[in-house]
């Protein structure tokens, strides 16, 4: 199972990410810099942390304090369905802009390309010679889809 939900500010965009595989259930929340594309799993950052662990009594967990937390299914579906709750609201939503300015200048962030190949994209062709999108010049040639 896999939920995402993105929301998008004047200066970041964020997706809500809740993945469970094989058993194990994780919940993360990505910031990407809309002018310059960069991006850092920003769970951990203390304004936006606090806010989604705001009803949960065991909030000062050390597992809490990682990028990417590991929880159960049901924990996962409940912060899941209250962080996306709190993006919808633009007041919020605002608070984290600024939240993530900060964060930003702390230089823990990757620039596009490094964010793509610390989490595994692809940049060009796949062994069955696939294209991948950045490599589409935008004029439509049958060749380039055989």
């Amino acid at each position: 199972m896999q939920r995402i939900e993105s929301f998008e500010g004047e200066r970041y965009f964020f997706d809500v990410i809740l993945q469970s595989n094989k058993g194990k259930t994780t919940f993360e929340i990505r910031s990407t810099c809309a002018d310059t594309g960069a991006s850092s799993v920003v769970t951990s950052v203390k304004e936006l942390a606090e806010s989604i662990l705001e009803n949960t009594s065991n909030r000062n967990e050390t597992r809490y304090k990682s990028p990417v937390w590991e929880i159960s299914e049901v924990e996962g579906k409940e912060l899941f369905d209250h962080a996306t709750g709190l993006f919808a609201n633009q007041d919020f939503l605002e608070k984290m802009e600024d939240a993530m300015n900060d964060d930003r200048a702390s230089g823990s962030w990757s620039d596009e390309d490094d964010f793509a190949e610390e989490y595994g994209f692809d940049d060009g062709d796949d062994e069955n010679g696939d294209f991948d999108d950045d490599e589409f010049d935008g004029d439509f040639n049958e060749e380039d889809f055989r």
